[in-house]
C-alpha cells in the first residue's frame, strides 16, 4: 500500500512537471515574425548559416532563442532577461532602420559601440534626390538632405554637391514593397528606410510611410524625414548601427535628432581622418570627458564674473568642426580644441564674445555647421526646415544684408 502511494505521488509529480513545462512554452514562444526579426538583424543564426539545410525542418532550442533575445536586449539597452517581456515585445513593433544590427564577423568581438564598414575613397561626394514622397515634395527632401549632410561633413572633412541627373555617389529615392534590392519594405510602420555603404551609397525610404517635417513625438502616424535621413546618411558614409541609445546610429526610430553623439563622431574620424591623426593619439578620450558625466552647475546663486566651467565636467549641447578646429558648446560657453586635444588659448569663452552680433536673447546653441564656402550657420532652437538661423563669415563676423542697419539678420532654410 505504501509502495503504491509513493508511486502515485511520483507519477503525479512527473505529470505536473511536464505539464508546467508545456504550459510555459505554450505561453512564451516567439512568433514566426519574431523569429524572422531575430534572424534578419543578426541575433539568431539562420539555418543556412549553421549548415543544417531546410529552414522548415529546423527547430531552435529554448537556449538559443534566449541567447538571441539577450543580444537583442543588450543592443537596445534593455535588461538582459532572455525572455519575451513586454519591453522586448515592443521592440518588434517599433519603427526602425532595415539594416542589420549585428554582422556575423563583428558579433563576437565588439570592442567599440560603433561598427564600421567601408569609407568613400574620396572627399568630394555627389548626391541626387531622385524623387519626393507621396507626402513630401522633392524640393523639401533636397533641403533636408543638405542640412543632414552638412551635419556629418566636418567630421570626415567631406564635401557634398547635389546633381540633378545622372548617377550620383549617393542616390536618394522613395520606393515601396519589393523594389529590386533584395530588401523589400513592409508597408507602414516597422522598417521605414535602409541604406547601403560605399561604394553603393543608395538610400531608400519607404513611400508607404507618412513622411513629414518635425512631427510631434506623440504623433506616431507621421515619420520625421530629417531624423531618419541623418541616420541613413551615416550608413551611406560607412557607419553601421550603434548600441549607444543617444547615438544617431541607434537602429530604432527616435525624435528629435538635434546633434551627433560622440559615438557617431568617433566612427567618422576612424573612417575618414585616421590617417591624419598624430602618432600615439587616442580618439577614445573625449567620450569620458564630455558625454558620460553630469552637466556642470555653478556654485551658489550669484553670478561670478571670473567663473569658468571645466570641460571635463560638462555635457555638451553640440560640437562641430569649424575652420579645422573642434568647437564644443555647453550652455553659454564654447571651448575650442586644436590638433584634436589642445585647448585654444583664452578658452572657454562665452559664445557671444566669439560670434559678435548674435542676439543676446540667444542663450543656447543647439546646432552649428560650416558651409562649403566657409560661412557658419547657427541654430538656437529646434532644428526644423523653417527654423531661423544666424549666418556668419568664415571669420565669425556677422553677415548683414546690404543696406540694413540691423546688427544681425535671421534667414530661413528655404
Amino acid at each position: 500500500m505504501i509502495v503504491r502511494s509513493v508511486l502515485c505521488i511520483l507519477s503525479l509529480l512527473c505529470c505536473t512537471c511536464v505539464t508546467a513545462k508545456a504550459v510555459y512554452y505554450e505561453e512564451k514562444p516567439p512568433t514566426p515574425e519574431e523569429l524572422t526579426f531575430l534572424k534578419k538583424y543578426g541575433y539568431l543564426s539562420a539555418p543556412d548559416d549553421l549548415g543544417v539545410g531546410d529552414e522548415a525542418d529546423y527547430a531552435y532550442t529554448p537556449h538559443s532563442i534566449s541567447d538571441a533575445l539577450k543580444k537583442m536586449q543588450a543592443f537596445a539597452s534593455l535588461p538582459e532577461t532572455g525572455t519575451l517581456d513586454p519591453e522586448t515585445k515592443q521592440l518588434f513593433k517599433k519603427k526602425r532602420c532595415g539594416v542589420k544590427d549585428i554582422e556575423t564577423s563583428t558579433a563576437s568581438s565588439r570592442s567599440r559601440r560603433y561598427i564600421l564598414q567601408q569609407a568613400w575613397n574620396k572627399k568630394y561626394i555627389t548626391y541626387r534626390v531622385v524623387n519626393g514622397s507621396s507626402t513630401m515634395n522633392k524640393s523639401r527632401v533636397e533641403e533636408w538632405m543638405e542640412v543632414g549632410l552638412g551635419i556629418w561633413a566636418p567630421h570626415g572633412d567631406l564635401r557634398f554637391s547635389r546633381i540633378e541627373e545622372g548617377r550620383a555617389d549617393i542616390q536618394v529615392s522613395f520606393v515601396s514593397g519589393d523594389h529590386g534590392d533584395g530588401f523589400p519594405f513592409d508597408g507602414p510602420g516597422h522598417v521605414v528606410a535602409h541604406a547601403f555603404p560605399p561604394p553603393h551609397g543608395a538610400m531608400h525610404f519607404d513611400d508607404e510611410e507618412t513622411w513629414g517635417d518635425n512631427p510631434e513625438e506623440e504623433d506616431e502616424e507621421v515619420t520625421d524625414f530629417f531624423a531618419v535621413a541623418v541616420h541613413e546618411i551615416g550608413h551611406a558614409l560607412g557607419l553601421s548601427h550603434s548600441n549607444e541609445k543617444s547615438s544617431v546610429m541607434y537602429p530604432y526610430y527616435q525624435v528629435p535628432v538635434e546633434r551627433l553623439h560622440m559615438d557617431d563622431i568617433l566612427g567618422m574620424q576612424e573612417l575618414y581622418l585616421k590617417d591624419q591623426e598624430t602618432s600615439g593619439e587616442s580618439t577614445e578620450g573625449p567620450v569620458s570627458q564630455t558625454s558620460l558625466v553630469p552637466r556642470f552647475t555653478k556654485a551658489g546663486s550669484e553670478e561670478d564674473e571670473n567663473y569658468m566651467p571645466d570641460l571635463c565636467l560638462t555635457n555638451y549641447d553640440t560640437l562641430q568642426v569649424i575652420n579645422d578646429k573642434i568647437f564644443v558648446f555647453e550652455e553659454e560657453w564654447v571651448w575650442v580644441l586644436r590638433d584634436r586635444h589642445e585647448m585654444e588659448e583664452g578658452y572657454p569663452k562665452r559664445f557671444h564674445d566669439v560670434f559678435r552680433g548674435l542676439p543676446l536673447n540667444v542663450n543656447i546653441i543647439k546646432t552649428i555647421y560650416q558651409r562649403q564656402n566657409g560661412d557658419v550657420l547657427i541654430f538656437s532652437g529646434k532644428l526644423t526646415v523653417d527654423a531661423k538661423y544666424f549666418l556668419f563669415y568664415y571669420s565669425f563676423k556677422v553677415i548683414v544684408p546690404t543696406g540694413s542697419e540691423r546688427q544681425f539678420f535671421e534667414w530661413k532654410v528655404r
